[in-house]
Formats: C-alpha cells, sequence, structure tokens
C-alpha cells in the first residue's frame, strides 16, 4: 500500500501536459519508469501488466493509470480481446529548436 500512496502523491504533484517525450518517461518515479518504458517500446500495455508490474491490486492501478492520463502521460487505446483495458503513451513531438546559420 504505501508504494501506490508514495506514487499517488508524487504523480499529483506534477504538472499536467499535451503529452510527453521518452525523456520525460525516464523522469518518473522508479516503479513507473521501467513499465512505461515497455509500453513505448511495444506501443501499449495493460492494466493487468500494469497491475502485475508494479504489485498493486487491479483498482490501485485503474486510480494511478487515470491518474497518468490526467496529466498527459498516457491516452486509452480500447481493449485486448480479453476485455482488458490498454494504454499507450501521449507521446508529442519535442518542439524544434532553432539553430543560428551561422554556427
Amino acid at each position: 500500500m504505501a508504494t501506490y500512496d508514495l506514487l499517488r502523491q508524487e504523480l499529483e504533484g506534477w504538472p499536467q501536459r499535451e503529452g510527453v517525450t521518452p525523456i520525460d518517461i525516464g523522469d518518473l518515479p522508479e516503479p513507473l519508469r521501467e513499465p512505461l518504458q515497455q509500453a513505448l517500446r511495444v506501443g501499449t500495455t495493460s492494466l493487468s501488466e500494469m497491475a502485475s508490474n508494479l504489485g498493486l491490486d487491479r483498482g490501485q492501478t485503474r486510480r494511478l493509470l487515470a491518474l497518468l492520463i490526467e496529466k498527459g502521460f498516457l491516452v486509452t487505446a480500447g481493449e485486448s480481446p480479453d476485455g482488458d483495458s490498454l494504454y499507450r503513451i501521449n507521446l508529442v513531438r519535442r518542439k524544434e529548436r532553432k539553430l543560428p546559420f551561422d554556427l
């Protein structure tokens, strides 16, 4: 239970975003970082996978995933064939950097 409470508290302090970059995922606290990096590589993650990876029950995991959606890290991606909720990383393009022509 301590893991859930700590993760929730930390995520509540994060600003809302329009989306994230892979670097933003690397800034997440350790229990979330690896499963979300894996979701980035694979394309999606499910509620069951996240619950298993975090060692939390489905209700706690669902609330954390809802918070990650609210903060702009995830979007819902439908359901798997077995009815499990799917999520994907809400990627945004990095803003273009304007470099001087005389470099």
